[in-house]
């Protein structure tokens, strides 16, 4: 009942507000469910961005459909999100800029699905950045690690031939 009120006083709120709100219950872990959807799917990063980015409480369907339909400012806060399944880094993959690609091969909680790294490696071609982070994860399967290096600038190649040596 308490998130039913809330969410309905929540519509009457100004977003400076909402985004105040929306700091202070990203990361409780029994924040109302119905309120904390409410503020994910707004518009306005600065209301949407701390729970999209911190929350527990967004149903994995919730985040889908924000994925497949909001800002790349939106697929960021998500991307950098502690634990991201494989349908959605599909997603963030799919319609991410180089920024959010970058931020979620560096994200070590989010898994890829076999499509969903055969994607990203190709998006990696030309993106040090990429390339390098993508490099670096321990789950990225062999044969696509191998690709990887071959398009690799001799730099980002270099960089991780060093890394791999001090990790053995």
């Amino acid at each position: 009942m308490f998130d039913e009120i809330l969410t309905h006083l929540a519509r009457r709120i100004e977003e400076r507000v909402l985004a105040q709100i929306s700091l202070k219950f990203a990361p409780v872990r029994n924040a109302p469910r119905n309120m904390i959807s409410l503020l994910a799917n707004d518009d306005n990063i600065a209301v949407a961005g701390p729970v999209l980015s911190q929350s527990d409480r967004i149903d994995e369907k919730d985040l889908i459909q924000i994925a497949k339909s909001k800002s790349q400012t939106h697929l960021l806060a998500i991307a950098i999100r502690e634990q991201l399944s494989e349908a959605i880094t599909d997603i963030l993959i799919e319609r991410g800029d180089p920024h959010v690609v970058g931020k979620l091969a560096r994200n070590g909680g989010a898994r890829f699905s076999e499509k969903g790294y055969k994607s990203i490696v190709a998006k990696a071609e030309g993106d040090d950045e990429i390339s390098e982070n993508l490099g670096l994860r321990i789950d990225i399967p062999l044969p696509l690690l191998k690709q990887l290096l071959m398009r690799a600038t001799n730099l980002v190649r270099s960089r991780l031939l060093a890394a791999a040596d001090q990790e053995q």
